[in-house]
């Protein structure tokens, strides 16, 4: 079997990884804020330590949730 192969075989999906961390699901809009490191407001307003930002199923990266008001914190770079 070719290396590529075998690594790529041996590599778990990031999502897996995240898990154990809620997930929020953000518009294309939305994501394109955080990735450049701008905050954004989300419904319900509730208070999570960490969550992970997706769109579309497509990691975005962890932020951190305080009352609806949802902050980068690592932006993905995928």
């Amino acid at each position: 079997m070719h290396l590529h192969g075998i690594i790529r075989e041996a590599l778990l999906p990031l999502e897996t990884a995240l898990d154990d961390i809620p997930a929020l699901e953000v518009s294309d809009c939305q994501a394109d804020r955080l990735r450049c490191g701008q905050s954004i407001k989300v419904f319900p307003q509730q208070s999570v330590s960490e969550v992970y930002v997706n769109v579309n199923g497509t990691p975005v990266g962890i932020a951190k949730m305080t009352y609806g008001c949802v902050e980068p914190v690592r932006i993905f770079n995928i």
